[in-house]
């Protein structure tokens, strides 16, 4: 009887475990974490031979695999072509998405056995329907491949002058980093670490072709199908209409902000204002767009002027698109909330845009995201001035630049005006809790947590509009 009862409880465990597709990414995310993790660990991992700290690892390998980018060790001086490589496949796992490549596989099998993974897979990519999702993970793959793939050709011809045979892995390694949002690179070396794309701002097609790859990646796998489509359909759908406009707005704002704010900043040799004339405006665009949680950066971030940092860490707040490579809460959720508080402040009881009606239950999804990210930001930034006591005394850093490093953690960008290696260890485990959640998406995380609706509930047909809220 007691075996029996053991059993029942198991299964009753894994059936609530399977039942739900946002409590499966979650956990994919961390399966994927904890096998980095052990990886990172090894002598082989690092190019001195010794075993790495398991925290510093479990950072590496969270960092890596929900495609943030900030680094506790510079990747290319500490890590060995093993360690390289264990990072560049957690993250292009964390970019895909586990769910993803495990229904790229799938979808190629008819079984029935299969489709609980398919559901996963249709949660992660915010398709409509399962069939919807079976195609569309094979469209991902090859959006993806082809990006990363051409990338990596013109990479690699423009840095065989400076690396020579070892040009094609730095190459790859950057077209994934950088199409994943990533922000992760070979560029430092034991006497320079952490330079990132410092070193070419007098090279503006790299850093252009750099911002376009993250760029793709953030603007949603749904978002290019329909422009790869568009020539035939001769139409956008009131999603891709969005993404698209918000991403345009948002880069030109962003770029004329960093721009007016940082052009006269002398304050060392990377500042902005530090670089010739002629290389500011393609330094500033770089600098805006890496904000939409890509982590590359051609300028020194520690230079920045508070009033930049703070509305940076708005941006990378707001992150990406849905169903993409990005972090944040998405651009659709902050324009549910945008038009929330215009119909609000025009005494409408419909949130609409334009034709556009947004139902109750996006809106209400949207606040719940909103509410759940700046919960987290905010204790988050607390834990941090609490750990950080003696460093803010001491001047080495301010409260705007802890900030800055949360808002990176959680919209999974990347970029750090302190230097993440400066931050204590209790600092580097809220961080990690900020990168998880930040790429899991808060919302996805509480609902994991919660049992699965009724079955009379699960079989309703959700609203298309349903895959603005990211």
């Amino acid at each position: 009887m007691p075996l029996l009862r053991v059993k029942k409880k198991q299964s009753r465990f894994f059936e609530w475990f399977l039942d739900n597709p946002g409590r499966m990414i979650v956990a994919s995310f961390a399966l994927i974490i904890l096998l980095g993790t052990l990886l990172l660990i090894l002598p082989i991992s690092s190019n001195r031979g010794q075993w790495t700290n398991p925290a510093e690892a479990l950072f590496t390998a969270t960092s890596a695999t929900c495609v943030t980018g900030l680094v506790v060790h510079d990747t290319a001086s500490y890590f060995s072509s093993f360690g390289q490589v264990v990072i560049l496949l957690l993250i292009q796992i964390g970019g895909l998405g586990l769910a993803t490549l495990m229904g790229f596989v799938l979808s190629f099998r008819s079984q029935s056995s299969q489709w609980k993974t398919m559901a996963i897979t249709q949660a992660s990519t915010a398709a409509g329907s399962m069939t919807e999702a079976m195609t569309l993970v094979r469209h991902i793959m090859a959006i993806t491949l082809s990006f990363e793939g051409i990338a990596t050709l013109y990479f690699s011809y423009r840095f065989y002058p400076i690396w020579g045979a070892k040009a094609i892995w730095r190459a790859l390694f950057h077209s994934v980093s950088s199409f994943c949002n990533a922000g992760f690179d070979l560029n430092g070396s034991s006497d320079s670490p952490f330079v990132s794309l410092t070193a070419y701002n007098q090279s503006p097609d790299i850093l252009l072709l750099t911002a376009f790859l993250f760029i793709a990646g953030g603007l949603g796998f749904v978002v290019w199908l329909e422009i790869f489509r568009w020539p035939k359909r001769r139409k956008f759908s009131f999603h891709a209409k969005l993404i698209l406009s918000l991403t345009l707005i948002f880069l030109l704002v962003s770029t004329l902000l960093v721009a007016g704010l940082e052009w006269h900043n002398h304050s060392n040799s990377i500042a902005l204002g530090s670089l010739p004339v002629h290389e500011r405006p393609t330094a500033a665009f770089f600098q805006a767009a890496s904000l939409r949680t890509a982590g590359f950066n051609s300028i020194d971030q520690a230079s920045l002027s508070e009033p930049t940092k703070l509305m940076s860490s708005f941006f990378m707040f707001v992150g990406a698109a849905p169903a993409g490579t990005g972090g944040g809460v998405k651009l659709s959720t902050f324009a549910v909330i945008f038009a929330m508080l215009v119909s609000n402040s025009s005494r409408r009881k419909e949130v609409r845009v334009r034709r556009y009606l947004f139902e109750d239950k996006i809106v209400r999804s949207a606040l719940t995201v909103i509410s759940l990210s700046l919960i987290l930001i905010f204790v988050s930034l607390f834990l941090l001035m609490i750990f950080e006591t003696s460093a803010l005394k001491s001047g080495r850093f301010g409260s705007i630049d802890l900030l800055y490093e949360v808002s990176s953690a959680f919209g999974t960008v990347g970029l750090s005006s302190l230097g993440t290696p400066n931050l204590s260890l209790p600092s580097r485990l809220v961080l990690i809790i900020c990168m998880f959640l930040g790429r899991v998406g808060p919302a996805s995380f509480a609902v994991a947590l919660v049992r699965p609706p009724k079955k009379e509930e699960s079989d309703r047909v959700l609203a298309p509009a349903e895959t603005l809220v990211g």
